[in-house]
C-alpha cells in the first residue's frame, strides 16, 4: 500500500540544468517512486531546468505573480494549504523563514553550497560573521578571492548585506533540520552558525546500474586519450584550466582531446581561449548532453575531470559507474575506498598541475581494479538518499 504523505519542496527559480537542480529532481522522482505525493513550488520554473524527465508537470506549482509581495503571499498561502507537510527549501530560504512567521509551519533546509565556496553567497561579509571569516576565508584554494570581493563592497552593500544576513542566519537557526553535501559543509555550518547539520548525499539513479553504453559516439575514434569535463560553463568550474592543461599535453605530442559537456555564460570565453590556442581540432564543446547519452560519453572516455570549486560532485559518481576515473579539486576531502583505488585523484585546481596528473594517468588505462566499485556505488543511489532524508524529516 502506497505511503499517501506529502512532501512539499521549495526552490525559489527553477532557470537552469545545474547540479542542485539535478538534485531536486531526481529527490522528486525517488520520492513519487517510494509512493510519497510530493510536491514543488517555485516562482519560476523553466523546462530546461527539469532534464526532460518523466515528471508529473501538475505536481510542479509556478507562482506567476509580477511583483515580489505578490509571489511571496501566494507562497503563504500555498504552504498554508500544506501545513501538515513535510516541507523542504532547496533555494530561497528566507522566503520560506518568513513564510513560516505568518502561516507558523516547520521546515528543513538543504544548503548545497559552503558559505565559503560560493560567490553568490554574501552573508559571509556581514558583521554577524565577522570573527570567523579569516579562518574560513583561507580554508581551501579559491577563497582568497573573496578578499578582493570583500573590499570592493560599498556602504550601501555592506548595509544590505547585512540586512538580508540577518534574516538568513535567522532563517539557518530555525530550521528542523539542515541537509548538506560533505563534511566541510557541515563544519562549516557548525563553525559559523551553532547548528547540527546532516551529511546525506545522492548522485545515482538505482536503475542505471546494469547500463551498458547504448549509443555510439564515432567522431573521437582517431584520438588515443579521450578527456571529459560537464559541467554548467561558468567561471566556479575553472574549465579554462583544464583547457590550458589539455595545450600541455598537446605541446608534448599527445593524441588527446577534451570534450566539453555544458552551456552556461562563460562559452563565449571558453571557446575563444581554445581558437587562441589553436586547439580547434582536439577541444570540442558538445552542450547539454540528454540523459540518453550521457552514459555514452562517460563510458568513451579514459577520464572524467572536475576541478571546479565545490564540495560534492554528481558527476563524478556518475563517471565511476561507467568505470571512468575521476579527477577532482584538492579543496575537499574525498572518499577513502575510491582515492585507494584510484578511481579518484586530486590535484591543486590550476593547469600546471592538472597537466601533470593527466600525464601521468592516460598512460595508465584498464589497471584500476573494479572489483565492489558497483556495490560500493550503490550508497549514494537517490533511493538511499532520500529514505535518508525521510528520517529525518
Amino acid at each position: 500500500m502506497k505511503n499517501k504523505e506529502t512532501i512539499v519542496f521549495f526552490y525559489k527559480s527553477l532557470l537552469d540544468a545545474g547540479g542542485a537542480e539535478r538534485l531536486l529532481i531526481n529527490s522528486y522522482l525517488s520520492l513519487k517512486k517510494l509512493g510519497y505525493n510530493v510536491k514543488v513550488v517555485s516562482y519560476l520554473i523553466n523546462e530546461k531546468a527539469l532534464f526532460n524527465l518523466q515528471i508529473n508537470r501538475n505536481d510542479f506549482i509556478e507562482i506567476s505573480s509580477r511583483s515580489f509581495l505578490c509571489k511571496f503571499m501566494e507562497l503563504c498561502r500555498i504552504l498554508k494549504n500544506y501545513k501538515e507537510a513535510k516541507i523542504l527549501c532547496d533555494s530561497g530560504h528566507i522566503d520560506i523563514y518568513l513564510a513560516s512567521v505568518f502561516v507558523k509551519f516547520d521546515y528543513s533546509l538543504h544548503l548545497h553550497h559552503p558559505l565559503f565556496m560560493s560567490f553568490n553567497d554574501f552573508d559571509k561579509y556581514s558583521i554577524f560573521l565577522k570573527s570567523k571569516y579569516n579562518y574560513w576565508v583561507s580554508s581551501n584554494y579559491g577563497a582568497i578571492r573573496f578578499n578582493d570581493i570583500k573590499g570592493k563592497l560599498t556602504g550601501f552593500d555592506r548595509i544590505f548585506i547585512n540586512i538580508r544576513a540577518f534574516f538568513s542566519i535567522l532563517s539557518i537557526k530555525k530550521a528542523k533540520n539542515i541537509f548538506v553535501l560533505s563534511k566541510y559543509a557541515f563544519e562549516e555550518k557548525k563553525s559559523l552558525f551553532n547548528v547540527n547539520s546532516k551529511i546525506i548525499c545522492g548522485a545515482l539513479d538505482s536503475n542505471i546500474f546494469n547500463n551498458t553504453p547504448q549509443n555510439s559516439i564515432d567522431s573521437f575514434v582517431t584520438f588515443e586519450h579521450v578527456i571529459l569535463t560537464i559541467a554548467r560553463l561558468d567561471e566556479n568550474k575553472r574549465i579554462d584550466q583544464i583547457i590550458l592543461a589539455i595545450n600541455s599535453l598537446v605541446k608534448k605530442k599527445y593524441n588527446v582531446c577534451l570534450i566539453i559537456g555544458g552551456k552556461g555564460p562563460e562559452y563565449q570565453s571558453l571557446k575563444n581561449l581554445v581558437e587562441h590556442l589553436n586547439l580547434s581540432d582536439n577541444i570540442f564543446f558538445v552542450g547539454f548532453i540528454k540523459e540518453e547519452l550521457l552514459y555514452s560519453y562517460y563510458a568513451l572516455a579514459d577520464l572524467f575531470v572536475s576541478i571546479d570549486w565545490a564540495d560534492y560532485r554528481i558527476t563524478s559518481y556518475e563517471s565511476l559507474l561507467a568505470g571512468t576515473p575521476v579527477i577532482l579539486s584538492n579543496e575537499v576531502e574525498y572518499d577513502d575506498y575510491l582515492m585507494r583505488n584510484q578511481y579518484v585523484m586530486t590535484c591543486i585546481p590550476k593547469a600546471k598541475e592538472l597537466g601533470l596528473l593527466l600525464e601521468e594517468n592516460i598512460q595508465y588505462k584498464n589497471n584500476r581494479s573494479k572489483v565492489f566499485l558497483n556495490d560500493y556505488l550503490e550508497n549514494f543511489t537517490w533511493d538511499n538518499y532520500v529514505k535518508q532524508m525521510i528520517s529525518f524529516l
